[in-house]
């Protein structure tokens, strides 16, 4: 596993993350369990 990036911004009452992974599966699952938990999630 490498290293993972990740920003978060906070607009109004909503977390917008951005996940910057080179595995994409880890990534999707980063993704898949952030945005159950209610985060607007972009993957780059």
């Amino acid at each position: 596993m490498g290293k993972v990036s990740v920003l978060i911004r906070r607009k109004e009452n909503v977390f917008q993350i951005l996940i910057v992974e080179d595995d994409k599966e880890l990534s999707q699952l980063f993704q898949k369990v952030l945005e159950k938990n209610g985060y607007q999630v972009k993957s780059a």
